[in-house]
């Protein structure tokens, strides 16, 4: 199978806003078969999409909800759960993230994680009962804003730049960084996103997040 890719739901709703998810898959260089996701994952994004469907506003629009759980539909849910023990020591982290963090370590060198959930990168840099899965993980995560770099590299920047403009509600700190007309120049968009970048690795030390 070659490399295996763990996403959380914050990215692949996110990707799948601006229509970016398969794009980002060629990025990485992985197939739909690669690609790894929580069991609950569809079922969460399900009602959500009820929830819009039903009149109630919120970051996510109907038709990026359906084009995530069609994404979900063709990728593989991981149906065990992972030994968490190293988990129930820590306060406020998401047990979703833990559990995809655990079956990226498990699979060593051949793994990575794609999350969006920067408190839960701090919470395994700097809580001794997670430091072998923060070890595990050194050069293996990627956070949004390296996946936005990627693929401006690839798709070119208009294509990005209108990709986040179509979503307004999906990620402010994108917004932010675009400019709040999406107006901004190349390189200074480029330099935001390595601002936030840079802002992870106070938490998380340098080198822990892989560069694409």
């Amino acid at each position: 199978m070659g490399l295996v890719v763990f996403s959380d739901n914050d990215i692949i709703l996110k990707l799948s806003e601006y229509n970016l998810l398969y794009n980002a898959c060629d990025v990485l260089g992985v197939g739909l078969e690669q690609v790894m996701v929580l069991s609950t994952a569809i079922y969460i994004v399900g009602g959500l999409r009820d929830k819009v469907a039903n009149g109630k506003n919120g970051k996510y629009t109907l038709a990026g909800l359906n084009r995530a759980i069609r994404f979900l539909e063709s990728v593989y849910c991981v149906e065990d759960y992972p030994e968490l023990s190293w988990f129930v020591a820590i306060d406020n982290v998401d047990i979703g993230e833990a559990q995809l963090a655990t079956w990226a370590v498990d699979l060593n060198d051949c793994s990575m994680l794609l999350t969006g959930d920067k408190k839960f990168m701090n919470a395994l840099a700097n809580h001794p009962a997670a430091r072998h899965i923060y070890d595990g993980l050194c050069g293996r995560v990627v956070c949004l804003e390296e996946l936005i770099k990627a693929l401006i590299r690839h798709m070119g920047f208009d294509h990005v730049r209108q990709a986040v403009a179509s979503a307004p509600n999906c990620d402010q700190a994108l917004n932010q960084a675009f400019g709040n007309r999406y107006d901004q120049p190349e390189a200074q968009v480029v330099e935001a996103l390595d601002s936030h970048i840079r802002n992870i690795l106070q938490d998380v030390g340098d080198g822990w997040l892989k560069c694409l």
